[in-house]
Parts: structure tokens; C-alpha cells; sequence
């Protein structure tokens, strides 16, 4: 059986003293032993990864183009994006942008080919769109072959949220460029670390509050008591001599 094959969770006993280069760059194995097959061959046995791609083609030198990424509502997308180009080419990506027009939408495709699947986030070349916050900005340089690559962090999108990739053609001459996403959607947290923390905060807030209160009014009631039972004896004696 190939290692590649095998999901997350299953292992495999390797009967060789070492490992095939098979097994060496997909599960880590450096001799006989266990190994898992990576999250994408785990994504893939489970229908759950897609490829999303366009190449913007025959770019003038300081031209740009844009790509747009429009989040369900209900997921957070994980997403690994690799850029290829000829020649020297700037990469920003923006959160949030203002988007006028989507542009034309990207299929995106199951790499399971065996299932028709779809995801529920959505993919434009070409929008209209401005603004945003910046969350990246990087330079892809040409290599010996005279083509670029970059590959950023492998991003975790928000719920709900929209992302414009700009690229600006630095090459000094006309040149092509791709993008290629690899995603899956997975739920959102139930709940968050700043909602826990202002809980707790509210939580303890409160409590101090009502502790506060209560040792006011505790407090003032026996300093009533004290000074009705004072005052009450007093007169009782002035009374009786």
C-alpha cells in the first residue's frame, strides 16, 4: 500500500530496516516504525480540499492584478497560497477591502476529482476593489530559470470577511503571473479568548461590586443599630433617675 494513500489517524508498519523516499518525505520516517500520511492526502481522502487557480497573462511592466476572496459566512478558510511568476513581482494582500465589483468568478475544484463536491467561499480575478487593511507585502524574485515563487503562511481566513491580493509587475517587461490556492473550510471556534476574557473580567467585576455593596450596607446597618440601641439606652436611664 502507498503511504500517501493512508489518512490521518491510521498508521503503518514499515518492514524495511529504512524507508523509502516515499515514506521519508510524506510521513517523516527515518527507519522501520509508524507513520501518518500529511493533513493534504487526509483532506483529499475526505473530499475536503480544493484547488482555486487563474494565470493573469501578458502584464505590461508596473501593471496590476487583482484577486479577490470572499469568505462564507459560516467557515473559517484555510488556505495556503502559492504565487509563480516571470520576473520581479509585488505581492500585497489586504483585509477588509472596499469592493465595488467582484470580477469574474474562479471554480474552484476538488482535488478529490472523484467527488463533485464544492466549497462554500468564493473566488474573483479581476475585481474592482481598494483599501483595506495590509497583512502582507512581499517581493517575488526571479530564479535562474527566470521565473519567481513565493509562498506565504499558510493563512487561516476570518468568517464572513473579504481579501484582495495585488500583484504589481516589477519584471521591467511584459510578464505572466499565477496564483494557486489550496483550501478547506472548517468550523469557527464555539468561543474565543476575548470573550472568555471579558467574561471573566465582567464576571469579576461584579463580584467585586456586589462584595463592595455588600460590606457597605452591612456596614451602615450596624452602625444604625449601634447608634439606635445608644441612643435608646440613654434615655431609658435619664428617664428612670
Amino acid at each position: 500500500m502507498e503511504f500517501k494513500s493512508l489518512p490521518i489517524g491510521r498508521v503503518a508498519i514499515s518492514d524495511k530496516p529504512s524507508c523509502s523516499r516515499e515514506i521519508a518525505e510524506d510521513a517523516g520516517v527515518v527507519s522501520h516504525g509508524l507513520s501518518t500520511a500529511d493533513y493534504r492526502n487526509y483532506l483529499i481522502h475526505l473530499s475536503d480540499l480544493y484547488n482555486i487557480s487563474h494565470r493573469f497573462e501578458d502584464t505590461a511592466n508596473d501593471g496590476t492584478n487583482k484577486f479577490l476572496i470572499r469568505v462564507a459566512g459560516t467557515v473559517v478558510l484555510a488556505a495556503e497560497l502559492e504565487f509563480d511568476m516571470s520576473g520581479a513581482w509585488r505581492i500585497d494582500i489586504y483585509e477588509n477591502p472596499t469592493v465595488t465589483a467582484q470580477g469574474t468568478e474562479v471554480t474552484p475544484r476538488n482535488i478529490q476529482r472523484r467527488d463533485a463536491s464544492t466549497i462554500n467561499s468564493r473566488f474573483f480575478h479581476t475585481p474592482t476593489a481598494t483599501g483595506g487593511t495590509n497583512i502582507s507585502s512581499t517581493i517575488a524574485g526571479a530564479r535562474r530559470n527566470g521565473y519567481g515563487g513565493e509562498h506565504t503562511a499558510h493563512w487561516h481566513l476570518k468568517e464572513g470577511e473579504d481579501y484582495l491580493i495585488v500583484l504589481v509587475n516589477k519584471s521591467g517587461a511584459t510578464a505572466d503571473a499565477s496564483i494557486q490556492i489550496l483550501a478547506y473550510e472548517e468550523s469557527p471556534p464555539l468561543t474565543s479568548s476575548t470573550s472568555s476574557s471579558t467574561s471573566s473580567s465582567t464576571s469579576s467585576s461584579t463580584s467585586s461590586t456586589s462584595s463592595s455593596t455588600s460590606s457597605s450596607t452591612s456596614s451602615s446597618t450596624s452602625s444604625t443599630s449601634s447608634s439606635t440601641s445608644s441612643s435608646t439606652s440613654s434615655s431609658t436611664s435619664s428617664s428612670t433617675t
